[in-house]
């Protein structure tokens, strides 16, 4: 112990120095490395010409080529509905710059300093930011453009007009009745300078059944779900293709909602409003409705043959009555299908080979009359869901 500690301490005592040294000097170097790649950094950041430019707090993309457009863009706003944007220019320069500005005078677009800024008319110090509220108010659904110089520098700014949500209107809405083909017009309460163009869907949705109940009936009278229209400048009235301005719309036989949603463009892009509410007819659920029936006899048989249907998609019973001819006496009542089989059938049958026709169906009852066809005169027939029962009087 003696001799380690005779022989290393001072050799111990250098290096240590010299360890302590090293690291001290190691530091410095590395915080100036650090300090010079910074100042690159925010060399790279300011241009040529001094000014670097943002647009609500994030750097413009500024083109090396001096003619080249600085691009703006405001985003998306409905008619008359003004939306800005703030563009900052910044002298990030060793010194004083003079700033200048040419504004447009017409147009969506406005541009105006900020109230508080720096003096315009004296060179704006190193640091000092100059900030402009740019406005875009379109007049017209579609693309607005404009423009502006700021230190020599072209801007170019884009924004694009809405179509306003309150102005659509499509006649009718509301209730329809069922199997009717509807006559409906596309409208809206003032015109443009711009034509627009679109298109409108149709969609169904049943009423308190499964999502995958369709009635394939409902279509416009094309042989389709959507259809294209054109509202010409100026117009206040949509046009459809070979249809003029009214389109036809099959309401099918099933209870529930036909919306049509309607898209509208103009200069190629799509000016529809997120606030555009979708139109719709509805389609009420009611008592079954007997569209035709026909008897055919043989001999003292007979074959009733029944169309109808119900919106509901369900029967749940259906009942014969005979009505004899004047001056005759019969048995009127014939009778009634067994009403648990006859909802049976009829639910066996939406679920099957019934669903491509929505709630319409025809059924075929055949039935024997005893004693002289001559004292019957017709036939009664009552058919019900589980909204209401209807009636039916054909001759026999």
């Amino acid at each position: 112990m003696t001799h380690q500690s005779a022989t290393y301490p001072p050799v111990d005592r250098t290096l240590h120095n010299s360890i302590k040294h090293f690291h001290v000097r190691t530091a410095l170097i590395l915080l100036a490395a650090a300090f010079a790649s910074q100042m690159t950094a925010q060399s790279q950041e300011c241009p040529q010409g001094g000014w670097r430019y943002d647009l609500n707090g994030l750097p413009l993309d500024i083109p090396i080529d001096q003619n080249e457009l600085v691009k703006v863009e405001l985003g998306k706003t409905e008619v008359e509905n003004p939306i800005s944007s703030t563009v900052t220019a910044l002298n990030c320069s060793a010194g004083a710059l003079r700033f200048s500005a040419l504004y447009p005078d017409f147009g969506p677009f406005t541009v105006s300093p900020f109230q508080g800024g720096p003096d315009l008319t004296q060179p704006i110090p190193r640091s000092l930011a100059v900030r402009l509220l740019v406005a875009f108010r379109p007049s017209d659904p579609g693309k607005g453009t404009g423009s502006m110089r700021i230190n020599g520098r072209a801007f170019g700014l884009t924004g694009l007009g809405l179509l306003p949500a309150d102005v659509i209107s499509l006649i009718p809405e509301g209730t329809v009745e069922p199997r009717q083909q509807l006559r409906i017009r596309l409208m809206i309460r003032r015109s443009f300078t711009k034509p627009l163009t679109g298109d409108i869907e149709l969609r169904f949705r049943a009423e308190g059944q499964d999502n995958q109940v369709d009635d394939p009936a409902i279509q416009f009278n094309q042989n389709g779900r959507k259809m294209s229209f054109f509202l010409a400048e100026g117009k206040t009235e949509a046009e459809f293709s070979s249809t003029g301005t009214q389109l036809i719309v099959q309401t099918g036989t099933v209870a529930g909602t036909i919306e049509l949603p309607i898209t509208f463009y103009a200069d190629q892009e799509v000016v529809s409003s997120a606030n555009q509410p979708i139109k719709s007819l509805k389609i009420e659920t009611a008592a079954p409705s007997i569209v035709d029936a026909k008897i055919t006899r043989q001999g003292t048989s007979f074959d009733l043959v029944i169309v109808a249907f119900s919106t509901l998609r369900e029967i749940t019973n259906i009942g014969l009555l005979v009505n004899p001819s004047a001056g005759s006496r019969i048995s009127q009542d014939v009778g009634s299908l067994d009403p648990v089989n006859t909802k049976r059938a009829f639910d066996a049958y939406y679920n099957t080979t019934g669903k491509v026709f929505g709630g319409l169906f025809q059924v075929t009852i055949r039935g024997t009359v005893s004693g002289d066809l001559s004292a019957v005169a017709s036939m009664t027939i009552t058919m019900g869901n589980t909204k209401g029962t209807v009636q039916k009087t054909i001759p026999f």
